[in-house]
């Protein structure tokens, strides 16, 4: 058992724990410094001037979403390679920075673009007791509207097969052995 003692010495030590003063120390995450504004005019190919484009063209310029670059346009390891990114809660449209490159034609990121600004226009919708449907026959229909969507597609397949090419290419290069 312990003392009476003990016991009020420990009511002490927690009381005098709460209502002392305690020192603020920043974190990492306070102290850091805000991140730059992202560049919307890549080193190839303008996100405004395409969404502009895009707005006009297909949409009435009825449009007002922010776009901008992500990533660093370098490929690593990965199963999976996003090439555009609809943000609805931020109502923010990212596009890979893999995409702006010279061998990468202009109707190719326009088609990225124009597939992200359908993701705000019709969003995914979900049916009592089903899946969730993001690119549902709506979606498809009007992505079909997109002028040169049949060359699109075809880029787009050939530009899988060189992008997953050269991550087997990195993957299957023969480990150093000490």
């Amino acid at each position: 058992m312990t003392s009476r003692t003990q016991k009020t010495s420990v009511l002490l030590r927690v009381l005098t724990s709460l209502f002392t003063p305690k020192k603020v120390y920043k974190t990492k995450a306070l102290s850091r410094p805000r991140s730059k504004p992202k560049a919307k005019a890549g080193n190839h190919h303008n996100l405004n001037e395409l969404f502009a484009e895009l707005n006009s063209k297909y949409f009435d310029n009825s449009l007002s979403i922010p776009v901008e670059w992500s990533g660093s346009g370098i490929t690593e390891s990965k199963s999976v390679v996003r090439l555009g990114y609809y943000s609805p809660r931020k109502k923010l449209i990212k596009i890979s920075r893999i995409l702006d490159y010279p061998h990468v034609p202009k109707f190719f990121v326009s088609f990225i673009l124009y597939h992200e600004i359908l993701h705000h226009i019709l969003p995914p919708y979900q049916v009592f007791g089903s899946k969730r449907k993001i690119h549902h026959r709506e979606f498809k229909q009007k992505e079909k509207e997109f002028h040169e969507y049949q060359q699109s597609q075809a880029f787009l397949k050939d530009f899988k097969k060189e992008l997953f090419a050269q991550k087997k290419l990195k993957t299957d290069l023969p480990c150093k052995t000490p």
